[in-house]
């Protein structure tokens, strides 16, 4: 099966799937290699729009010294919302998607576990601070085998300003670019 379920009208019958997918895309903050680690989760009708959540979180593997008095800290980032995809078939193995995900996310520099150690919990952070995110999206999926998927895909991240001490307020937008694995009956 296609699909999970149908739904009957006086004219029409329609179907509902579901597909969960995990994504890693690679983008740049400071000049420096970064990784957009996601998950998202949508409900299909009619094998073509998709509606669902998604999530992802930066990951920014270098360590910071310029605003610390003492040790290092770390950019943290997150962000989650909903997404709408339409789903357009290229045979049989091919699909081709765009995609838009808005939502809201925190960015934040938090000192490393070694500095922390001796901090009060509310002290961790440096600087913090909400942003809103519209990040449009396209994949091409290629059916792997049976209800699994493999998706290339691409998006630019825009964000309201991000009010960080030392980066500039477009910090976490840009160009991504990745794969992603999908399970789904759609």
């Amino acid at each position: 099966k296609d699909h999970l379920c149908t739904l009957k009208t006086q004219k029409k019958t329609h179907t509902v799937g579901l597909y969960a997918s995990l994504s890693g895309q690679y983008t740049e903050v400071f000049n420096d290699p970064a990784f957009w680690l996601g998950g998202r989760i949508g409900f299909v009708f009619n094998h073509k729009w998709v509606i669902g959540l998604e999530g992802q979180a930066l990951n920014y593997d270098q360590k910071l010294t310029k605003l610390a008095s003492e040790g290092h800290y770390r950019l943290e980032a997150a962000h989650t919302g909903l997404y709408v995809e339409y789903l357009q078939p290229l045979g049989k193995k091919f699909k081709l998607s765009g995609a838009i995900h808005t939502g809201q996310g925190l960015a934040q520099y938090r000192y490393d576990k070694n500095t922390s150690e001796n901090l009060e919990w509310y002290e961790e952070f440096l600087d913090r601070d909400t942003y809103a995110v519209f990040q449009p999206e396209i994949r091409l999926y290629f059916n792997i085998k049976g209800k699994w998927w493999t998706a290339a895909e691409a998006s630019y991240t825009t964000t309201s300003p991000v009010m960080l001490k030392g980066a500039k307020e477009n910090l976490l937008e840009g160009l991504n670019y990745g794969i992603s694995v999908s399970y789904g009956i759609f």
